[in-house]
């Protein structure tokens, strides 16, 4: 047992020193935040695990990490201050984007199905009249329906390049591994189009419309309207984009910006200069969207979540349990028994019994699993609980305990038991009778109160280990 209680001793001065090191995680994109604690071996990182709270004193690391946070679309900046602790428990504060314009990704598809009826129809209602002009409006009105549906998948296209291609890479709703693979799909997609067909045709076809509009005089102006809009919405269209190669580099730089982001932003920072009582630790996830339209009056919009980390300080607590005590010398001690005129000193070896304990514990903030502390205090025998007297059985304990983080108000204890043992004085033997007379006249019995006299015993030291469970009622 000597060897089990140097042991723990060696291993709780070790643990002393350990720096604690602690992450507070937030998951932007699914508003929702998480505690690990670090382990560290020979200043390499060996893993992390997640803990429900944390709690940081004076010289702990702390690690603040926004997740899924895509910053080709935010401006990120984590900051970490201490703030006086109020007197009621601080609330986690979020002032969260919950809708950003050009968010939501792709905004539409292509090979989106075209109702060829409703394109004709657009036309047909615009035709009035009869006989030769309504057939010259008629021919007229199917030109621009078949120009219609031309244009309809190209103008798709150029949506995809111009607009879903950079919102989806700019996106504040996707992970980064959702948004490869949208822009996976929106490839995939764009490669179904023959661009060189689909640009000759309208090429032609426009070219033919606008020579219509500059000749013709027949043409009902509700139609010329239309014709106009359809030469519009045309020349709105990059004649670049239909290149192959021009398709080529814009989803292989859209996939170079992406790689240079990671979607995760970290920051450090080491607790120091705690006020005693009142300091607690702040972490200010905060990121911010430029206003490039200058829609509002600043250019830019600042969004924070806010943590509050309490802070922890070596901490001294009552803790009751019990215990079981080992002796560590062999020692005799002795019961007086007389009968009649013959008194016995009966002898007793030490040997096991269990205690009650009462300790009070100084923990200290280690890092791992396992928090180690010191302890003192006194442990009564269950035998003979309400007797105080050390030489009855009640001693005083002083050692150490260790918790485990998953069990937080149960500790082991392992002490030393410092008692009292009252030994017979040369002379007087163990298991041996004597005249109660006799030993009344050597001064070491009286006789007449039946007691033995303190000059028949020496009272010794005894020592013991103490070893049990205890809990912790702070």
């Amino acid at each position: 047992m000597r060897y089990l209680f140097t042991l723990i001793l060696v291993c709780t001065v070790l643990s002393v020193g350990a720096q604690n090191h602690f992450v507070v995680e937030y998951d932007r994109l699914n508003d929702r935040v998480e505690y690990f604690q670090v382990f560290v071996e020979s200043g390499e990182q060996t893993g992390e695990i997640p803990v429900k709270q944390i709690a940081v004193t004076e010289g702990d690391i702390l690690q603040a990490r926004m997740i899924n946070v895509n910053e080709l679309a935010f401006e990120v900046d984590l900051q970490i201050n201490t703030i006086s602790r109020p007197k009621s428990p601080g609330r986690t504060i979020a002032a969260l984007i919950t809708d950003v314009a050009g968010g939501s990704g792709v905004l539409g598809a292509l090979g989106a199905i075209i109702d060829v009826s409703k394109v004709a129809s657009t036309y047909d209602d615009l035709l009035r009249g009869s006989g030769d002009e309504r057939s010259e409006d008629a021919k007229f009105a199917a030109f621009l329906a078949d120009i219609q549906l031309d244009l309809l998948p190209a103008e798709e296209y150029f949506r995809t390049l111009e607009l879903d291609l950079p919102s989806a890479v700019g996106s504040v709703r996707m992970t980064k591994e959702e948004i490869i693979q949208e822009l996976n799909k929106m490839e995939s997609s764009a490669d179904e189009l023959d661009l060189s067909e689909v640009y000759e045709n309208l090429e032609s076809e426009i070219s033919d419309l606008e020579g219509i509009v500059l000749t013709s005089e027949s043409v009902r102006p509700e139609l010329m309207k239309s014709a106009q809009d359809l030469i519009a919405r045309w020349e709105e269209i990059d004649p670049a984009s239909f290149d192959p190669t021009y398709l080529n580099s814009a989803f292989v730089q859209a996939r170079e910006e992406l790689e240079l982001v990671d979607f995760i932003h970290t920051e450090y920072y080491v607790v120091e200069n705690l006020d005693e009582d009142k300091d607690d630790v702040l972490v200010d996830f905060k990121f911010s969207m430029s206003d490039e339209d200058d829609w509002f009056s600043d250019a830019v919009i600042y969004n924070h979540k806010l943590i509050r980390v309490k802070r922890k300080k070596s901490a001294v607590s009552i803790v009751n349990g019990l215990v079981a005590n080992f002796p560590l010398s062999n020692m005799t001690s002795f019961d007086v028994q007389r009968n009649g005129d013959s008194v016995t000193f009966v002898s007793q070896e030490a040997e096991l019994d269990f205690n009650f304990t009462t300790l009070v514990q100084y923990e200290f903030n280690a890092s791992g699993a396992i928090v180690p502390s010191l302890n003192v205090g006194i442990s009564l025998p269950i035998k003979n609980f309400t007797d105080t007297d050390l030489v009855k059985g009640m001693r005083i304990v002083t050692g150490v305990g260790l918790r485990f983080q998953r069990f937080s108000r149960l500790a082991f204890t392992a002490s030393l038991a410092w008692g009292q043992i009252n030994s017979l004085i040369e002379g007087l033997e163990y298991n041996s009778t004597y005249d109660v007379y006799d030993l009344d006249n050597q001064g070491v019995y009286d006789e007449y109160y039946n007691e033995l006299e303190d000059s028949a015993f020496i009272s010794k030291r005894s020592v013991g280990l103490s070893v049990g469970v205890a809990i912790n009622l702070n």
